[in-house]
């Protein structure tokens, strides 16, 4: 049976057979006999592995009780455990929610394909959609669009490595070179670990995960062909767990017991994945994990959920399951002796907020996030009775150009946000700009020097 008739029986519900979580009995009403019997399906979410296999089913069990549902309950199939379906009771009738979680590719395939019988609402992706995937969806809306793409949270790829490995870091090059089989050993000088065939793991072909590692790493080099593959992340973790010389990609989620190595790129510092590098996108592999809807679908339930999704319920939920939620926090900001003299000046005693304000790729203009972020900011001060004086923008930029211009760019950059934010009421205490140093991606390439353009934020002492 082909993947979108076999999804449209999951749909349908009639005749497919869950199990609940840790229990083998059938779950009573989810295979009726009658069409009277079968759920009311509210949604189908569909796309990624890493979205879908715990936070998005999370997200639909708390949405479904918000809307006053008795008797919610998460159950999966038992053919497919990537499919799964939430399953509530209100006013006397059961509604669900199917998600089916089988990675990133399936997002566009499913909102294009979407129909009462096999039906899309929400896609799910744990990677910007492509361009080719935007142009094939266009008569359903700019996927680009604040409208239609929805950054539902953060999440690091962590390159993982057994916690009896020695090796603490890695550059971009030279992960690229293990999973490439350029090395092959440990004791390689290129790593200077101890000596011992270099085991891979890898996710597979369908994942966001894998996407985003072929882009952020492997620039298109294959992955070596002997690399264990696994459409489960968990699975891989544990995997690499029981495997001293093993070396895996994964979210950060899934690392468990393992290693997770401080990563640097082309001229940056190695930085580990955690909750504010990852926040602030500094973290060379960090992503955004998205929501995308069509602008041709008029159920109404597809902007509630996002909207709940979005919110400070949903975004609690993003970090029970373990990513990295959009909500605004402070943290004291970072004291490196290697940081530029200005810099160290600027932010002593300041806590820098867990966002940087970005730009639509070769545009002024602010990204979906960024915009969001505005609203989150604003939020962030009423809600910590914090003055906006003590805000303090600094803005970034690539290496292109004479380091004068360049500041006068970052300026610019920092000065316009600092308008933006005006216009919400929001009066910054100071915006400036430290041109091309400090940067956190490769400016030998058009997406490292498009992430370095970015606008930091501080809070300054009281």
């Amino acid at each position: 049976m082909n993947i979108m008739l076999r999804l449209a029986v999951v749909a349908a519900v009639s005749g497919f057979a869950f199990t609940s979580p840790g229990r083998a009995a059938e779950v009573p009403g989810l295979a009726p006999t009658t069409p009277e019997e079968q759920p009311h399906l509210l949604l189908t979410l569909r796309g990624s592995n890493t979205v879908g296999d715990s936070l998005a089913p999370r997200l639909a069990q708390a949405f479904l009780i918000s809307n006053d549902d008795s008797d919610v309950s998460i159950v999966r199939s038992k053919t497919d455990p990537e499919d799964a379906m939430i399953v509530g009771t209100r006013n006397g009738r059961k509604e669900a929610i199917f998600v089916s979680a089988h990675g990133s590719a399936f997002a566009a395939k499913g909102l294009l394909a979407h129909s009462p019988e096999t039906p899309t609402d929400i896609g799910m992706t744990s990677r910007r959609m492509t361009e080719a995937e935007r142009q094939s969806l266009a008569a359903k809306g700019d996927m680009y669009g604040t409208a239609s793409e929805h950054i539902l949270a953060l999440d690091g790829v962590a390159v993982i490595v057994n916690s009896a490995n020695p090796i603490g870091t890695l550059s971009v090059q030279q992960i690229k070179d293990l999973f490439a089989g350029t090395i092959t050993d440990w004791g390689d000088k290129q790593v200077g670990g101890t000596a011992g065939p270099v085991h891979l793991y890898r996710r597979d072909d369908n994942s966001g995960t894998f996407d985003t590692f072929s882009s952020l790493v492997m620039h298109g080099a294959k992955i070596k062909p002997d690399a264990q593959q696994f459409d489960d992340s968990d699975a891989l973790s544990a995997a690499v767990a029981q495997d001293p010389t093993g070396i895996g990609f994964i979210g950060l989620p899934y690392v468990g017991s393992n290693k997770a190595l401080a990563v640097s790129d082309v001229g940056t510092d190695a930085i580990r994945p955690n909750r504010l590098t990852i926040a602030t996108e500094d973290y060379a592999l960090a992503r955004r994990l998205f929501l995308y809807t069509t602008s041709t679908n008029s159920n109404p339930d597809i902007q509630r959920f996002v909207e709940f999704a979005l919110s400070d319920a949903g975004q609690k939920l993003v970090e029970q399951v373990g990513f990295i939620p959009l909500s605004l926090r402070s943290e004291t900001a970072a004291a490196n002796a290697g940081l530029s003299p200005e810099y160290v000046a600027l932010t002593r005693r300041a806590e820098r907020l867990s966002t940087d304000f970005r730009f639509r790729f070769g545009s002024s203009d602010l990204d979906n996030r960024a915009l969001r972020d505005m609203g989150r900011l604003a939020d962030f001060l009423s809600a910590n009775k914090i003055a906006s004086s003590r805000l303090l923008l600094i803005g970034f930029g690539d290496n292109v150009g004479a380091p004068e211009a360049t500041r006068l760019v970052s300026e610019t950059r920092a000065k316009a946000v600092a308008t933006v934010l005006r216009q919400r009421g929001i009066v910054v205490g100071k915006a400036v700009g430290l041109g091309s140093i400090q940067p956190v991606a490769d400016n030998s390439t058009e997406a490292g020097r498009d992430k370095n353009r970015r606008v930091e934020v501080y809070l300054l002492p009281q």
